[in-house]
């Protein structure tokens, strides 16, 4: 696909893509929250972990509340939907998009499947727009098709 699009303009355009769904993960006020984007029909999602609060129904903090909120260390990182074939492969794609690999917990081939994540927005725009043109298929080829093992 041929595109005049630059990667700064196409990662502006995607930075003003409002989210689809956000989802609290784990127990209430405790900082988890998964945020999905469709960015050019690619399923992506922030995960924000460490913002914990104290409940609003608590008119007066204990002392351990407070504890369990001013020692969080708050963090983000994004992650990209594409499931990836195989370690080596996962780990050559992490390396040039700066991200980092994850297995997949859900597949029918235990330690062949990966997801990446990413630290930056950026990382995960470069990725997405050399999908998006067609780049990444010319660099790393087609993907296996992945099959997941949970039923649909």
């Amino acid at each position: 696909m041929e595109t005049t699009e630059t990667l700064e303009a196409f990662s502006k355009r995607m930075s003003e893509v409002e989210y689809e769904k956000q989802y609290i993960v784990g127990r209430a006020y405790s900082g988890h929250t998964r945020t999905i984007y469709s960015f050019e029909n690619q399923r992506c999602w922030l995960e924000s972990r460490g913002y914990r609060t104290i409940p609003n129904q608590v008119k007066q903090a204990t002392p351990a509340q407070m504890y369990y909120v001013a020692t969080a260390e708050p963090y983000d990182y994004w992650v990209h939907s594409r499931t990836i074939y195989g370690k080596g492969r996962a780990k050559k794609i992490a390396n040039h998009y700066h991200g980092e690999i994850n297995e997949e917990p859900y597949t029918p081939e235990e330690g062949k499947w990966f997801y990446l994540t990413f630290n930056t927005f950026e990382d995960l725009m470069q990725m997405v727009y050399d999908i998006h043109t067609g780049k990444y298929a010319e660099v790393f080829g087609k993907e296996k098709e992945y099959e997941s093992c949970i039923p649909a």
